[in-house]
């Protein structure tokens, strides 16, 4: 499992401190969830957008 996550304007995403709180996050996760993630630092706008309308998940599997 990998958890991508965008840092807030003006924080180095290779920084020490966006390092150290990727790395807790990893650790609370595993803590809670009982799952290990990789967890991946994106800059200011390294994620896309929504655009248009949310996609709906429709489950068709037989009853």
């Amino acid at each position: 499992l990998k958890v991508v996550i965008e840092t807030q304007p003006g924080v180095d995403p290779e920084g020490i401190e966006a390092r150290a709180a990727a790395k807790l996050l990893q650790h609370e996760i595993k803590v809670y969830v009982g799952s290990s993630v990789a967890i991946e630092l994106k800059g200011e706008g390294g994620i896309e957008r929504s655009v248009g309308k949310a996609r709906r998940v429709v489950d068709l599997r037989p009853k």
